[in-house]
C-alpha cells in the first residue's frame, strides 16, 4: 500500500514537472534550432553531396548534435533546473510542507526530465533522417541513409538520457551555482576521461564512452567519418575490462541518482526570501 503510494506521488510529481518543461522556452527554442538546421540539410549542394553517402551526411553530424552537444548540454540543464529552480527562488519550503517524501519529488522530475530529453533527442534524429531519405533528388537514389543506424541513434539515445538528467539533478540538489558544476562536468570531466587510454578503467565513470561503445556494437562497422570517429576511440589495449555499455550507463545513473536522492532529502534548503 505504501509503496504503490509512493509510485503515485513520483508519477504526479512527474507529470507537474512535465507541464514546466513544456511551457519552457529553451525547448521550444532547443526544437526551433534543429527544425532549421535539418531544414537547411535538405539543400546540400549536389556538387559537394555527390562526393558523400547519406550515411555519411546523416552519421557524424547527428552524433556530434545530438551525442556530443545536445543531450549532454541540454538533459544535465533541464535536470539541474528542474531541481534547483524552487531552491533559487526559495519557494521549496512550500514545496516540502506538502506531504509527499523529497525523493520521490526528485525522481518524478528526473524522470520528467529523461522523457522530455529522449523525446526530443529522437525527434530530433529522427526527423533528420527523413530530411534525407524522402526526398527524391538525384545524388540520393541508392544513397539513402540506413534505417539501421537511425535505430541504434534512436536506442542510444534512450540510453543516454536517463545519465544527464541524473547529473542536472545531482548538479541542481549540491550546488550553489549547479550551471557551473554541469558546464564542468560535460565539457571537463566528459570529454578528458572518455578520451583517456582504455586501459585506465575509468571511461565507465562518463556516459559518452558507453554510448559510442554501444554505437558500435549496434551498428557493426560502422563507416566512413562516423566510423573513424567510434571506432577510433576504442583503440587501444584495455577495452575489453570495461563494462557493457548498458550495465555501465545503469550503474553510474544509479550511483548519481542516489546521491542526488540524499543530498536533496537530507539537505535544509534557505527558505528566506531574498532582499
Amino acid at each position: 500500500m505504501i509503496a504503490m503510494t509512493r509510485v503515485r506521488q513520483t508519477v504526479e510529481a512527474c507529470r507537474q514537472a512535465l507541464c514546466l518543461l513544456r511551457a519552457h522556452r529553451l525547448l521550444w527554442l532547443l526544437l526551433a534550432g534543429a527544425a532549421v538546421v535539418i531544414g537547411i540539410s535538405v539543400f546540400v549542394p549536389d556538387k559537394v553531396a555527390r562526393r558523400l553517402t547519406g550515411d555519411d551526411l546523416f552519421g557524424l553530424p547527428a552524433y556530434l548534435l545530438v551525442f556530443q552537444f545536445g543531450l549532454p548540454t541540454i538533459l544535465s540543464y533541464f535536470g539541474l533546473w528542474a531541481v534547483h529552480d524552487e531552491i533559487s527562488d526559495r519557494s521549496v519550503i512550500h514545496v516540502f510542507a506538502q506531504p509527499v517524501p523529497r525523493p520521490c519529488l526528485l525522481l518524478g522530475k528526473w524522470l520528467a526530465v529523461t522523457l522530455v530529453g529522449a523525446l526530443a533527442g529522437a525527434l530530433i534524429c529522427g526527423a533528420y533522417w527523413l530530411a534525407l531519405a524522402v526526398p527524391d533528388r538525384p545524388w540520393r537514389r541508392g544513397l539513402a541513409p540506413d534505417a539501421d543506424v537511425l535505430l541504434a541513434f534512436m536506442q542510444a539515445v534512450a540510453l543516454a538520457a536517463p545519465g544527464y538528467a541524473a547529473v542536472g539533478a545531482l548538479c541542481g540538489a549540491c550546488f550553489r551555482r549547479p550551471l557551473i558544476a554541469a558546464i564542468l562536468f560535460v565539457v571537463g570531466w566528459e570529454v578528458a576521461v572518455s578520451n583517456v587510454p582504455p586501459r585506465a578503467g575509468i571511461r565507465d565513470l562518463t556516459i559518452a564512452d558507453p554510448v559510442r561503445r554501444f554505437l558500435v556494437d549496434r551498428i557493426g562497422e560502422p563507416t566512413g567519418e562516423l566510423g573513424d570517429v567510434l571506432q577510433g576511440s576504442l583503440a587501444g589495449q584495455g577495452a575489453e575490462g570495461l563494462r557493457e555499455p548498458l550495465a555501465a550507463v545503469a550503474w553510474f545513473t544509479a550511483v548519481v541518482l542516489a546521491a542526488a536522492t540524499l543530498i536533496y532529502s537530507r539537505r535544509e534548503y534557505d527558505a528566506r526570501a531574498r532582499d
